[in-house]
């Protein structure tokens, strides 16, 4: 009975932890509220307007395609010029990699 009733804490402590696990669609640079509503490996950064979805990196290799890795260590969705950044509040923005090359991505306007 002892091994049932740890068995179950420890799930019902793996179920609490996973509840931030990102389960949406939203791709780098999408609007978001939480975690959920950004793809898998994906985070919702909450404190740039509407929320966007971003992932940790360490290398541009970690990012998906359209999207570059910035020395912030994530991936913001890459863009050539405004139209690529349709969102309010969001700008083409030059940046620079992890790897310290100049880069362009969308991001927060004036940041």
């Amino acid at each position: 009975m002892k091994s049932l009733i740890g068995l179950f804490g420890f799930a019902v402590v793996v179920a609490l932890g996973c509840s931030n696990a990102s389960t949406g669609s939203g791709a780098i640079g999408e609007a978001c509220t939480a975690n959920t509503d950004c793809a898998s490996g994906t985070f919702c950064s909450v404190d740039d307007p509407g929320g966007q979805c971003l992932k940790n990196c360490a290398a541009a290799s970690d990012c998906p395609s359209g999207s570059v890795c910035t020395d912030e260590g994530k991936c913001y969705k890459s863009c050539s010029g405004a139209s690529d950044c349709t969102r309010a509040g969001y700008a083409c923005v030059t940046a620079s990699s992890i790897t310290n090359q100049a880069v362009t991505d969308c991001d927060v306007a004036g940041d």
